[in-house]
This record gives C-alpha cells, sequence and structure tokens, in this order.
C-alpha cells in the first residue's frame, strides 16, 4: 500500500482521506475499498459502448427462438379470450392434433443427443417421466373434466 509523505506528516489516518482509483497512480485506498472502486468503474461502462454487443433485436430474436413454445401458447391462450369464436371454429377442426404433435416434433429436434442418452441412463428420471406422463397427467386430465364449467 501507497502511503503519502504529506499523509504521514499530518498525522491524518488513511480511512479519513477521500480514495481516488487511479489506474496510473496507487492509490491510499484500503484494499477492499479500492477493489470496490475498481469494480464500479469497471462496470459503468456500459456493455453497449463495445463493438461486439448484441443489438437488442439479436436479442429479442434469440429468445424468441428459445423460447418459443412458452410465447406460442401464451399468444394462443391470449387470442382465444380476446376472440372465442375463433377458439370455437379451430375446436371443430383437427387443429388440436395437429399441434400437439408440431410440439412434439419440433421439442423432440431440439433435444441433445447426449441430453438424451443422460437422461435415458438415469433410471429415477425416467420412472418419474414415464409414470407423469402416463398416469398423473391422464389423471388430472379425468379430473379437469369432472369440474363445472
Amino acid at each position: 500500500m501507497h502511503v503519502s509523505s504529506s499523509t504521514l506528516r499530518s498525522g491524518s489516518s488513511l480511512h479519513a482521506r477521500p480514495c481516488r482509483a487511479l489506474a496510473s497512480k496507487p492509490s491510499p485506498c484500503p484494499l477492499p475499498l479500492r477493489k470496490s472502486l475498481t469494480v464500479r468503474a469497471s462496470a459503468s461502462s456500459s456493455a453497449s459502448d463495445s463493438p461486439n454487443a448484441p443489438s437488442f433485436t439479436s436479442k429479442l430474436s434469440s429468445f424468441v427462438s428459445s423460447q418459443f413454445l412458452p410465447i406460442a401458447l401464451s399468444s394462443a391462450l391470449l387470442l382465444g379470450t380476446v376472440a372465442p369464436d375463433l377458439g370455437a371454429a379451430a375446436a371443430k377442426t383437427k387443429l388440436q392434433s395437429v399441434v400437439t404433435a408440431v410440439i412434439f416434433i419440433l421439442s423432440g429436434l431440439q433435444i441433445k443427443q447426449g441430453e438424451a442418452l443422460q437422461a435415458v441412463k438415469s433410471p429415477g428420471s425416467l420412472q418419474y417421466g414415464l409414470i407423469a406422463i402416463l398416469i398423473m397427467m391422464p389423471m388430472i386430465g379425468l379430473l379437469m373434466m369432472q369440474l363445472p364449467i
């Protein structure tokens, strides 16, 4: 730690002087304070200043492509709430079966081979998945159909 001669002559403590975190000169700040000032100074420079920072549209595109299923299902729910006639018309077609098949196909295409092999090799998660899909979900569906609407 660098202590100036004026600080020693005046008898003041190191903590009483204002700290200056300059890269070119050693700072009289205590080490933890010096680190926090350096971190704050580097964090204050915005990531958007760098030329390699992703733009808003690329961030949005990345988010939508990674979260397409919840966004699509939420949009369909909102559309059905706003325009119930469209939902009633869609219910008369085979749209539900087609959409379900497309969801499973798209989800299956996104699974990486290593992740699939790891899931198959884990007996506990495999048993839970089979029980949840083949037993629990149909039972919940039957209970939901008994609700008075």
